[in-house]
């Protein structure tokens, strides 16, 4: 019996709901048995038709997921009835969809019939403006216009604070002296005619920092002393001061700390901890610590611990970071700056309740060529520890774990369960076990030349990178990169060198300091200190006997803690910014709201009119009328008033008075709204300004100033108060009185005669330098139109200022103002007894 292509199509067709139901189950041969069977043919008859099968198969996938979606389809068409809906009330709803309406569930629940769907929805869309069939534009309009009514429903007067804890920051207003600007064609020359005059006595043009003009010609306004030259014009080129303004500011802002400090912004590759320093601090600590008392023990960070040691010559603290990026150990001349941290991370003074008053009487490393430190400590000197710090410095994998006697875990500043780890257990009360061992081999056996060459090259042969360095710190345990590296450069050789190039000199130079490296790590010569141009470090004696430096954990110390600052810092300014941009973005849309609903607020009075010409015209307004013509005898002109055919004449005007009414209290409650919002984009503004220029300043400087800006920003509610600042501010108020506040700590410059100048830091150094310190006859400057910082020229009314004075400080005022890339910015110059406030600004 023959069987055609049709035959099979039409018998697949046949099956074609069981095929779909049982795509899983369903194989090939099955599938062909199946149709063998239901056409009658012998067995393997449709074999030759295997490739035919095989694509209506492959095919089934999506077909089946072409059903799905037809039933999708026809789902959303239907009601929960199962009741399918007509095209035009689909269409329609459609419509509603585009404009952002909401269609009731009301439409679908009372109405039985398609035709009352259908003018549920139609109502709806009369409702609110639209046709049955209306345009794009006519969408879009109803669209905008119900989000804006979501944004600017009415005012709830419940949610208005009127005389609330928190306070409005403004600019302060000034009176100023003087204003006046030239156009850009005059300044442009007199640029020209300072740089011929500069050219013409041998000066450099770039080095003429400023380009004030002062007339001498008019008299001095009543307000200043007439010995005292006017600022006629204050526009600046702050672009090209910066280098003479950065100049001055780098001098007078110099790091305080060790000659590594950074800058906030800045980056910088730091050494890595490796084994080589920390074997070196690990014998230090055993050398000059043992035996110490435990005074204190303070957890500063959330991955830093510090204990206050005290031999009997000294007293020091010891500083244990298990940071991922920073991980190290070293000492501390100052206690650290406790801030929040010490009282807000529980591990720190938990550690504080049993080893404050210990003695530590004993430091080892437990494995060699392992980054893995033993602190000891007992009651006395020499007694059997009770306690068992555990330090291990291993990058991201560092920890610290105090155990007991027994060497039961009692904490863990990072617990390691089997979810996390498969070889080994950190967790309270179990047993401490030593950290997996690490890969390569034992640099101590191989010592001689040809044990060490055969171990390099062996590795090389069966790794893809063969650099030099990285062969050496892939092949031998306790040998990071950055040793190796070093190692390299000390035998003449180039870190990207082929081990397998090298010849037998080469060789020789390099076993060599290799052997070096052996032989001070395991009899400790160690001396750590920088090389060079100060950028490169040593941790092992050099082979001149140059001495670099006495105390390995003071380096690091100091080394590790200047990158902390840093980086803390950085995480601040970066968290600030991004608060302060939000902030600054829905402050913005707030009052671009408030703004459109005062211009609505305006429609009060034509509103209350309407009402009164309905009131007037109750004889005209039959029952279920949808609309009324009245004369309107204000502009005398006939006018169509819209009514709700559902209500009476009577009510329609109540409906119109009431709104009139909501939109006359809307108007008074919105005024100080939007005055509220003005001032908080002032002080953002402001604000945003300073976190840019705070880049300038050094490390530890910069934290104190980004705490105190975080504290404003809390305190204004632009950041949630978190229990993390309920803690700074607990802390703070305990530093007042031991110190001098934060806020004093002013940018601090003298002016080429030697006056002395203040410029704010932060919003509320801002509002101490204009409304506390400034003194009749001091000059106070602040770019004009640009948020920005306060500038305070210090002198006596009897002191004459020059003209190179008064440049100087207003370049101050441009370069730290939002305007500062501008090519030129107007500065507002005025007297002490000429600047005030007004009462509602934020006073700090």
């Amino acid at each position: 019996m023959g069987i055609s292509e049709g035959d099979i199509i039409n018998a697949l067709d046949a099956r074609k709901d069981y095929i779909l139901g049982n795509l899983e189950n369903v194989t090939l041969k099955a599938l062909r048995k199946d149709l063998e069977s239901d056409l009658g043919l012998e067995k393997d008859a449709l074999k030759p038709w295997k490739s035919l099968l095989s694509q209506t198969k492959t095919k089934a996938p999506e077909a089946v997921e072409k059903v799905e979606a037809e039933k999708e389809v026809k789902k959303s068409q239907q009601d929960k009835k199962g009741r399918e809906f007509s095209a035009r009330f689909l269409r329609m709803r459609n419509i509603c969809k585009m404009a952002t309406i909401t269609v009731p569930v009301s439409v679908y629940r009372k109405s039985n019939t398609d035709q009352d769907m259908e003018n549920e929805i139609l109502d709806l869309l009369k409702k609110n403006g639209l046709e049955e069939k209306p345009g794009k534009a006519a969408i879009l309009e109803v669209k905008e216009k119900l989000q804006l009514q979501r944004d600017l429903d009415g005012i709830d007067t419940s949610n208005i604070i009127e005389d609330g804890p928190r306070s409005r920051r403004r600019q302060a207003t000034a009176r100023c002296l003087k204003e006046a600007s030239v156009s850009e064609e005059d300044e442009e020359d007199s640029v020209e005619e300072d740089e011929d005059s500069s050219e013409a006595s041998g000066n450099d043009p770039e080095d003429s920092v400023f380009t004030a003009a002062v007339d001498d010609q008019e008299d001095p306004p009543s307000t200043m002393k007439s010995k005292r030259p006017k600022l006629q014009w204050c526009s600046l080129r702050p672009i090209v001061a910066a280098q003479g303004i950065k100049r001055t500011i780098k001098q007078s802002f110099s790091s305080k700390g060790s000659n590594h400090a950074t800058s906030l912004g800045k980056e910088r590759a730091y050494r890595n901890f490796d084994y080589s320093a920390f074997k070196s601090c690990v014998w230090d600590l055993e050398q000059r610590f043992l035996p110490s008392r435990v005074e204190s023990v303070v957890q500063y960070r959330e991955q830093s611990l510090a204990l206050k040691l005290r031999t009997v010559t000294d007293i020091k603290w010891l500083s244990i970071s298990w940071n991922p990026d920073l991980a190290h150990i070293g000492t501390r001349e100052l206690e650290p700056r406790r801030g929040s941290a010490s009282e807000a991370f529980t591990f720190g003074d938990a550690v504080q309740r049993n080893l404050r008053g210990m003695i530590l009487n004993g430091v080892s490393m437990p494995e060699m060529w392992e980054r893995v430190a033993k602190l000891s400590f007992g009651e006395r000197a020499d007694d059997f520890p009770r306690y068992y710090l555990y330090v291990e410095i291993m990058n991201k994998h560092s920890n610290v774990v105090l155990c007991n006697e027994d060497n039961d875990i009692l904490l863990a500043a990072n617990q390691i369960g089997s979810k996390k780890s498969s070889q080994r257990l950190v967790q309270i009360k179990k047993k401490y076990s030593l950290p997996p061992s690490p890969t390569g081999l034992s640099p101590d056996d191989y010592t001689s030349f040809e044990d060490f060459k055969t171990s390099i090259l062996s590795y090389a042969s069966r790794s893809d990178n063969k650099r030099l360095d990285y062969c050496l710190s892939r092949c031998f345990m306790g040998v990071g990169p950055t040793m190796a590296r070093e190692i390299a450069t000390k035998a003449g050789l180039a870190q990207e060198s082929d081990a397998a190039s090298l010849d037998s000199s080469s060789w020789t130079r390099f076993h060599a300091e290799w052997a070096h490296w052996i032989t001070s790590v395991v009899q400790n010569n160690f001396n750590c200190g920088y090389l060079n141009d100060k950028e490169s470090l040593t941790v092992f004696h050099s082979q001149d006997g140059t001495q670099l430096d006495s105390s390995p954990l003071q380096f690091f110390g100091d080394y590790y803690s200047a990158y902390s600052e840093r980086d803390e810092a950085c995480r601040m300014l970066s968290m600030l910014r991004k608060t302060v941009k939000s902030q600054h973005l829905k402050v913005t849309k707030k009052l671009a709201s408030l703004e459109n609903q005062l211009d609505s607020s305006d429609a009060a009075e034509a509103t209350k009119l309407l009402g009164d010409l309905v009131m007037c015209n109750l004889h005209k307004i039959k029952a279920g009328a949808a609309e009324v013509e009245v004369d309107n005898w204000e502009t005398g002109n006939k006018e169509v008033i819209k009514l709700d055919p559902t209500m009476s004449g009577v009510e329609n005007a109540e409906a119109l008075y009431k709104k009139a009414s909501k939109l006359r209290r809307g108007s008074s409650k919105i005024l100080p709204l939007i005055e509220s919002c003005k001032g908080d984009m002032a002080y953002l503004e402001d604000t945003e300004v300073l976190l840019e220029r705070l880049e300038g300043g050094a490390a530890d400087e910069g934290i104190a100033l980004l705490n105190q800006i975080e504290s404003e920003l809390v305190q204004q509610g632009f950041m949630k108060k978190k229990s993390i600042h309920v803690l700074k501010e607990k802390s703070q108020k305990k530093a007042k009185k031991a110190s001098k506040s934060v806020s004093s700590d002013y940018r601090r410059l003298k002016s080429p005669n030697g006056f002395n100048i203040l410029v704010g830091r932060s919003s509320q150094q801002n509002d101490e330098i204009t409304m506390r310190l400034a003194k009749p006859g001091d000059i106070w400057m602040h770019a004009r139109g640009f948020p920005g910082a306060h500038v305070l020229l210090r002198c006596s009314p009897s002191q004459s200022v020059e003209n190179t004075d008064l440049e100087f400080a207003a370049n101050l005022a441009a370069y730290y103002s939002k305007g500062a890339n501008l090519a030129k910015v107007d500065v507002i110059m005025a007297d002490k007894k000429d600047i005030s406030k007004p009462s509602t600004t934020f006073l700090s």
